[in-house]
């Protein structure tokens, strides 16, 4: 049956282009799973499992990776794939280098770590430990397979883009480089044979989709919408249904390392108190004050007597700025009152991707969303470590990533995180205000499912009653 999904998706948040290697936006990863597959999959229930591999195994030092004969994605694409993401200086979460390398080899060394052989991808890896974290992290989306017809042939792999949207890895393709309408490839029906042909995507965000509801003009909420109140009222006049994940998502106010070391954390607690009061305001669906990044789920999680260190030091460290402060955010008027209460406060636009004088330009304070990760995924603790939110005291970030990859075991690994999480929650180097989870919405007539343990609004797996 040959039929079309209308999902709303915020397209106001897409940052183009549309590549693995870097997903600032919850957006750029919708069209990223829909438009890539990798080796492994985290599927709905949370387990990894084979997909562009036919199958995997280990022999000794080798993770070996089967492709089909005769497939449109070959094991040179996923060599070409994985080349790019070690030579390509963007990758916004954890390069497989740390897992492949000692720190004094150069990227060369580790290119000869991964080859073919036959119809095969290989990739060597000689420490144990390091083994678990390979599978979690080629199952990220960081790690997508780019057919490499798809990129361009013109310049070294290093400097190389995507250029046709029409070749893809995953299920769907673009046409035309246009970003409203997604078709499906032919493998699509092998594996799910009732999916949507075409997904109509209509832009949408936490304003407009009230009015496009009433409308009937979409069937589907995608997660990158994120749902308040008002808006659950009208899924439920309108008879929807909800998907939730667990509370993933995580609502942060995070200091830059300059406002971290100049400012005081009395004051540092006061700016976010007032952020966090305004961010409640919106009331975003299940949402719920938090203390801590990284949820009772996750792995690094506080202990009981370290909650309440941080609780302690979040009520009684409070006092008004005389440190001036810049805060980064998309709309700064929507955040002008702020200074009746913060007079010193400075408020700019900011493009999380400024450049100025060839540095990332950063704010002093930044509002961010995060997901939460249930195991020790090095993608996950890359990601955090890059972007600020697990620090420590005189160790820079490529000091902690592989340190992370020295720990012998698992448990070694999430007690790591634990002394980063609250080390950086001590400082209030980073200031959580709320977790909640991620939500997908869909209308009667339709019926679908999610993994509980990521953001993932995956279209294949709705399909029309």
């Amino acid at each position: 049956m040959s039929y079309s999904l209308r999902v709303a998706v915020n397209l106001d948040n897409l940052k183009l282009p549309v590549d693995p290697i870097q997903n600032t936006t919850l957006t750029n990863a919708f069209f990223t799973n829909h438009l890539y597959r990798g080796l492994i999959n985290e599927g709905l229930d949370g387990q990894l499992h084979p997909d562009l591999c036919t199958f995997y195994e280990w022999s000794e030092d080798e993770f070996i990776c089967h492709f089909e004969d005769n497939t449109t994605v070959t094991a040179n694409d996923a060599l070409i794939s994985l080349h790019r993401s070690i030579l390509h200086q963007q990758n916004d979460h954890a390069n497989i280098k740390y897992l492949l390398c000692s720190s004094e080899e150069n990227s060369n060394s580790c290119l000869q770590k991964i080859f073919v052989r036959k119809n095969q991808l290989i990739i060597k890896i000689s420490e144990e430990q390091k083994k678990p974290l390979l599978l979690s992290l080629l199952s990220s989306i960081n790690f997508k397979i780019i057919p490499a017809k798809a990129l361009d042939q013109a310049v070294p792999l290093s400097e190389s883009k995507i250029i046709d949207y029409s070749i893809t890895s995953g299920y769907y393709h673009i046409k035309n480089n246009d970003f409203s309408r997604l078709h499906a490839n032919a493998k699509l029906y092998q594996h799910h044979p009732q999916a949507p042909d075409t997904i109509e995507i209509i832009n949408s965000n936490s304003h407009t989709v009230e009015s496009l509801l009433a409308e009937n003009k979409i069937d589907i909420i995608s997660s990158t919408v994120p749902l308040t109140a008002d808006i659950d009222m009208s899924l439920r006049n309108k008879n929807w249904s909800k998907l939730e994940t667990y509370p993933i998502s995580v609502g942060l106010v995070v200091f830059s390392d300059k406002a971290a070391q100049e400012s005081q954390i009395s004051e540092r607690f006061f700016v976010a108190k007032k952020i966090s009061d305004e961010v409640n305001k919106l009331q975003i669906y299940g949402a719920q004050k938090t203390d801590e990044f990284i949820q009772f789920f996750g792995q690094g999680y506080l202990t009981k007597e370290q909650q309440e260190n941080v609780r302690i030091n979040r009520l009684q460290s409070t006092s008004v700025p005389q440190y001036v402060f810049t805060l980064g955010v998309s709309n700064p008027q929507k955040w002008e009152h702020l200074k009746q209460d913060i007079p010193n406060l400075k408020i700019e636009k900011h493009n999380p991707n400024s450049i100025l004088n060839g540095v990332k330009r950063s704010p002093d304070i930044m509002l961010l969303t995060n997901d939460v990760s249930f195991d020790n995924s090095f993608s996950f603790f890359a990601f955090a470590v890059k972007h600020g939110l697990l620090v420590a005291k005189n160790k820079k970030t490529e000091q902690l990533l592989l340190e992370f990859t020295l720990q012998r075991n698992s448990a070694e690994q999430a007690q790591y995180i634990n002394q980063l999480h609250y080390e950086s929650l001590l400082a209030a180097k980073v200031v959580p205000i709320f977790a909640a989870p991620y939500t997908t919405a869909m209308s009667h007539n339709i019926k679908g499912d999610i993994s509980k343990y990521n953001s993932r609004t995956l279209v294949w797996n709705f399909k029309k009653n």
